[in-house]
């Protein structure tokens, strides 16, 4: 049982709570968790049949029977006759768990002991038993989620109801209807009568997949014998409840990539030809949510967001969720994401936001697997989809790839900066606005003075590279470019790659010649029907000088604005 499809397809052919122990078993999990203990004999019955690497219980009232079996379970309360009757010895007299790691809570399933305690994505499967009420459970559910692993299972007891209409979401519609007590419930009480209605845990379960579109639900059906888990080793007195009530359970992606909700009708189904499908894709992104510009997302309304897939990377999806329902795919990624060989040796520390090396990466350091599909990249800064403060603007998808039809040889192309013309205006100005260190950006100007000489350094073009957009495939000059910039923001210190992509651009290509650079007018962008991109774009002119010379002058290099 390695694979979604095969514990699915196991789960089918044994549709029972009771074999979700054989997941753990016979497949890929090692770490599991029941919240909502009560006497222990589920618990009893994953660390006989499962041997789990670590078992977390969470139970706040534990009761006689759990406390005979799990001692450090503590509880001032008294057990009732019957309870004392049927009371089993410990775990450790009789062999069980003792090759689990044993960690248990005497908690709320909210309290934030818990959730402080487990790590995020550090759990295989977690089993939700506890306050089976709609408030209760809808709070559960997100905190619960987040410590489970890419891959792995979340479940939850008492999925059924009684005439309710369900919730339109991924595998809802099949609600099973709730059945009589079971003959253990009726022997401790419960009478021979219809179990109460759980509307309330299946509809909290359902608004939470509604929420979560990348998720469909699964159930159990219960339909178990004293025989037949005996067949397969299995104790029925650990297993049987006071109902027969299913349990669902979902799987969380491996990938951790959200699909989008599906495009609305209103979009135009033509503004995108078959053969243009994966020409381009639309890529952002933003970690931490840096300038509060995730919570300040404003939903899309222009053509693009009907003809462009759009993909969006966050170390924040559950804050991203309403970029999902319009129409984005979420992928989520972490600092981890950021290997070690990608760095450059020489480390200058600078003054940045945890997520600054990782915007960086995702830059230029490396072409995300999920994009490569596509031939090109619209990069696009997120912050053109919160309040815009650059103004960028945004080909449309129809305009573009007429464009790129036209030339079909180009590898990269940039739009000129807004404001300024030359590379060195743009150190004056984030030197002058603090955004760079002095010392740093003098450190750059002095190495690439010495290699291109203070004249063709005063020449080399300013672009804007909010928006611009690549080729992804078959492109080693340019994918060499790219790293060498993410690679150069950190040996030097700097923080703004406008300061340092000319240069390696300068340094890796020939510019003269090369055609399949291209660099547009700002104003190119504006979808004026035929024109704009069409005639507006040309190779970029960068000065006629070796780009390989380690002689070249750089004396009296002062009128760069780089002394104090």
């Amino acid at each position: 049982l390695e694979t979604k499809d095969q514990m699915l397809a196991f789960l089918r052919a044994h549709p029972s709570r009771a074999y979700f122990s054989r997941l753990v078993r016979d497949g890929p999990y090692d770490v599991a968790m029941e919240v909502g203990v009560a006497d222990g004999r589920f618990s009893e019955h994953f660390l006989i049949d499962a041997q789990p690497k670590t078992w977390y219980m969470v139970e706040p009232f534990p009761n006689k029977m759990l406390q005979a079996r799990y001692p450090p379970s503590t509880s001032g309360r008294r057990a009732p006759r019957r309870q004392l009757e049927e009371m089993p010895t410990s775990w450790a007299s009789r062999g069980i768990g003792t090759t689990s790691k044993l960690r248990f809570f005497k908690a709320l399933s909210l309290d934030q002991s818990v959730l402080d305690a487990i790590a995020p994505e550090s759990v295989d499967f977690i089993y939700l038993d506890g306050a089976h009420d709609y408030a209760n459970v809808a709070r559960e559910l997100e905190p619960y989620y987040r410590m489970l692993r890419p891959g792995g299972m979340l479940a939850g007891h008492d999925y059924c109801k009684y005439d309710e209409r369900p919730l339109a979401c991924r595998g809802c519609a099949d609600v099973p209807a709730c059945v009589k007590y079971t003959e253990y419930g009726v022997r401790h009480g419960k009478g021979d009568r219809r179990v109460a209605n759980q509307w309330g845990v299946v509809r909290a379960v359902q608004e939470w997949l509604a929420r979560h579109p990348e998720l469909e639900v699964y159930h159990t059906i219960e339909n178990f014998t004293r025989t037949s888990l005996a067949q397969d080793g299995m104790d029925y007195d650990l297993v049987i409840t006071n109902t027969y009530n299913p349990s669902w359970y979902v799987f969380k992606p491996k990938s951790s990539v959200i699909a989008p909700m599906a495009k609305r009708a209103r979009c135009d189904s033509t503004s995108r030809t078959a053969g243009a499908q994966k020409l381009v894709v639309l890529f952002s992104y933003n970690f931490g949510n840096f300038r509060g510009e995730i919570s300040r997302y404003r939903k899309q309304t222009q053509k693009f967001s009907c003809a462009y897939d759009r993909f969006f990377f966050t170390d924040l999806v559950d804050v991203a969720r309403p970029l999902a329902d319009d129409g984005w795919i979420l992928s989520k990624v972490s600092a981890d994401d950021v290997p070690v060989e990608a760095l450059p040796r020489v480390i200058i520390p600078r003054d940045v936001s945890d997520g600054w090396k990782l915007t960086k990466y995702f830059k230029f350091g490396h072409i995300p697997r999920a994009l490569r599909s596509y031939e090109y990249t619209l990069h696009v800064d997120f912050s053109a989809f919160a309040n815009n403060p650059n103004r960028y603007i945004v080909p449309e998808f129809a305009h573009l790839s007429r464009f790129l039809r036209l030339h079909k040889s180009t590898e990269l192309v940039l739009w000129k900066h807004g404001q300024r013309s030359f590379a060195f205006q743009e150190w004056k100005a984030t030197v002058g606005y603090r955004l760079e260190k002095v010392p740093n950006i003098r450190g750059f100007a002095r190495s690439v003075g010495r290699r291109f000489g203070c004249a063709a350094v005063s020449k080399v073009p300013l672009f804007e590279l909010g928006v611009f957009m690549r080729k992804n495939n078959n492109t080693p000059v340019l994918n060499h470019m790219f790293v060498n910039t993410f690679r150069t923001l950190i040996a030097y210190g700097l923080k703004r790659d406008q300061n340092v992509l000319p240069f390696a651009m300068m340094y890796h290509l020939n510019m003269t010649k090369g055609n399949w650079v291209l660099q547009c007018p700002k104003e190119a962008k504006l979808p004026n029907h035929e024109r704009g991109m069409m005639g507006g774009c040309g190779a970029p002119v960068f000065p006629s000088v070796s780009t390989r010379s380690s002689n070249a002058s750089h004396h009296g290099c002062g009128h760069l604005g780089l002394t104090p």
